[in-house]
């Protein structure tokens, strides 16, 4: 696969790009194409057994960087979350002409428990607008407010979250509006199936990452960041870390 990549390249250029470009010049569109290659964040790293101990990851968006730059036109990857905290953070700039951008996580509270109520507004005009586009709008989707606010809260302000926390919800209804023993019912699933896919050691990571909201080197972590159970924060420049509310009390796992 490799050795076709340089022609499927070539051909993106030739057969999509330029007519693209081309037919935005046409009409008059101020602009140009943006490609998003999307889901290479999750490739397993492995390693190649080279002299230079060289990562899948590193032989990708390093060693291939050129091959992946030759798309004629702005190009947006994502890379493998091991690759972004790597010491190959500075190398991958140098490559790609731009910082790594990370995508956090909205804070409903920030990292000492005081809530953000302008984040759980932002959550909740998330919800909003799926509810209106679902032609819900003048629907009592939940018993009482109270309840809405629960479900939001226990999403970490992970937008993909809520959405299963919904479809969970609903399918488990017939008739609005969802009552606040089906909200504990499902509640207790998503706790237990989330409980269930832990690994041994995983919970001395989340007690760890629970106490001082900080990365470790644990390879644990990085499989606990990509999966959702430890969720992604920034304030200002400065990232923190947290396990999902799901998981529920981390001295209980």
């Amino acid at each position: 696969m490799r050795g076709q990549l340089p022609s499927l390249f070539d051909n993106v250029n030739q057969r999509l790009l330029a007519p693209a470009r081309q037919h935005l010049a046409e009409r008059g569109v101020n602009g140009g194409v943006v490609a998003i290659v999307d889901d290479l964040d999750k490739i397993p790293q492995r390693a190649l057994g080279d002299a230079q101990k060289t990562t899948n990851h590193e032989q990708l968006f390093l060693h291939e960087g050129r091959l992946l730059r030759s798309l004629q036109c702005d190009a947006l990857y994502t890379i493998p979350i091991e690759l972004a905290y790597s010491h190959a953070q500075n190398e991958l700039v140098n490559t790609f002409g731009s910082r790594i951008l990370s995508l956090p996580v909205m804070a409903l509270r920030d990292q000492h428990g005081k809530p953000e109520p302008a984040a759980l507004e932002a959550l909740r005009s998330i919800y909003q607008r799926r509810v209106s586009e679902a032609n819900a709008a003048g629907v009592a989707v939940f018993a009482d407010e109270a309840l809405l606010s629960d479900v939001l809260a226990s999403t970490g302000g992970h937008v993909r979250s809520l959405c299963i926390a919904m479809r969970e919800l609903l399918d488990q209804v017939d008739a609005m509006p969802i009552s606040a023993d089906i909200v504990e019912r499902v509640f207790h699933r998503l706790a237990r199936d989330m409980r269930r896919g832990l690994e041994p050691g995983d919970r001395e990571v989340l007690s760890a990452v629970a106490a001082d909201g900080q990365a470790c080197d644990e390879p644990a972590f990085f499989r606990l960041l990509r999966n959702g159970y430890l969720l992604a924060y920034q304030v200002d420049e400065s990232d923190w870390y947290a396990p999902h509310p799901w998981l529920g009390p981390v001295g209980e796992l």
